[in-house]
């Protein structure tokens, strides 16, 4: 047996191969899913929550329903012990918080409309009651504070 040391036999192996999307992506012609629009489709909106940790007292979504072309608002209450997860660690992650939030950014309802103009303030109609909880720590008493919030 003996060591190849040229690829000239192989119609693949050693040689360049352009993708078969190269060029669509590097003239700009590639069509993404944010390219598409279909009859009927529906834009999305979620309500994060801008505290660290909260406790959701209500969520009002009367005026969030009356807006032209607001087909579904939703909040963690329409999923009531549903939960799900891609991984085995996620499985009991909640669609939406119910009531109470763990970090910033997490989603708390969602809106669902026709018209894509105003998606910037599609969530904003929702009035939302919450009530910050201050985080308790394990560190903060090492440091000289109370073990509650910030030391």
């Amino acid at each position: 047996m003996t060591l190849i040391e040229t690829y000239d036999d192989y119609a693949i192996i050693g040689r360049p191969i352009p993708k078969k999307d190269a060029a669509i992506k590097a003239t700009g012609d590639v069509k993404y899913a944010d390219d598409m629009f279909l009859p009927g489709m529906l834009y999305g909106k979620l309500l994060r929550n801008p505290h660290p940790h909260a406790r959701i007292v209500r969520i009002d979504t009367s005026r969030a329903e009356k807006l032209a072309g607001v087909r579904a608002v939703i909040t963690g209450r329409d999923f009531p012990g549903i939960k799900y997860g891609n991984f085995p660690h996620t499985r009991d992650y909640l669609p939406l918080a119910i009531d109470r939030v763990r970090y910033i950014g997490e989603e708390v309802a969602a809106v669902a409309r026709h018209l894509m103009d105003s998606l910037v303030t599609m969530a904003e109609p929702r009035e939302r009651e919450v009530e910050a909880v201050r985080a308790r720590t394990r560190n903060a008493r090492r440091f000289g504070g109370s073990g509650i919030g910030r030391p």
